[in-house]
């Protein structure tokens, strides 16, 4: 009996340091793909700043050229 407690208590140890083992794994993973993430989503964000500059700006001269026209009329 207490051969198969030991046992049993060593097949236990065993799965728990497997599934830490695959635990540390996965978060690993997931940690990298976090910081892939979060860099394409701060590479996004500046696009995004910046096609918003350029619609601004090409706004203004619309609205610019738009006046200009009423005026010559």
């Amino acid at each position: 009996m207490s051969i198969e407690i030991d046992q049993l208590n060593s097949r236990l140890v065993d799965a728990e340091t497997k599934l830490k083992t695959e635990i540390q794994r996965i978060r690993k993973k997931m940690m990298i793909t976090i910081t892939e993430l979060e860099m394409t989503l701060d590479v996004a964000n500046k696009n995004n700043i910046d096609l918003q500059k350029t619609i601004k700006k090409q706004s203004l001269q619309l609205t610019v050229r738009s006046e200009a026209a009423i005026e010559i009329e």
